[in-house]
């Protein structure tokens, strides 16, 4: 049987990509300055997708981490799967990611998500959220559809890990991280 470990992104959050009706022009999930509606997602609640659990996190001014070169510490896990809720922008993206114990990588794969408002996956990640329409800096825009996307990553043996490391890659955006353990 499998536990759930999630990791609290609340330090490392710089990003902001859900903003309300009222602040709109506060969004930057992308050059564009564009967003996805807060008042879609309820950060209180636990998401499941594919069984698998999920926490969104964010704290006054952040709810999402673009990845800039961050590493992220946990305590000493035995890890079968990393599941993700993520997505790219500008295109569908995807960059090296290094899982960690101590100062060693154990384990480095791809983490690949399709572009937030496309509609079809790209790397074989799944629709996680879908929205019924996106912010921009003037306003909603109701012809995108938006979506958050579900990216797991088996790891090829169990493996102990701490940490994981990001590339630096602004366009890539995570939301949340779960753990999958023994």
């Amino acid at each position: 049987m499998s536990n759930y470990y999630y990791v609290d992104l609340t330090s490392y959050l710089n990003n902001r990509g859900f903003t309300t009706d009222r602040d709109y022009y506060r969004g930057f999930l992308s050059l564009g300055e564009s967003s996805l509606p807060e008042e879609q997602v309820n950060f209180d609640k636990v998401y499941f997708c594919n069984d698998v659990p999920f926490r969104l996190c964010k704290n006054e001014n952040f709810d999402n981490m673009a990845t800039e070169g961050q590493r992220i510490d946990f305590p000493v896990l035995k890890v079968k799967k990393i599941h993700f809720l993520g997505v790219s922008n500008n295109g569908d993206l995807f960059d090296f990611l290094y899982f960690m114990f101590n100062s060693t990588c154990a384990y480095r794969t791809k983490l690949c998500f399709s572009d937030f408002i496309s509609s079809e996956p790209a790397f074989g990640d799944q629709i996680a959220i879908n929205f019924t329409y996106m912010n921009t800096r003037s306003g909603r825009l109701d012809h995108y559809k938006p979506n958050i996307w579900y990216y797991p990553i088996t790891l090829e043996k169990n493996a102990e890990i701490n940490g994981i490391e990001f590339e630096d890659n602004p366009s890539m955006h995570v939301f949340a991280i779960t753990i999958e353990t023994e």
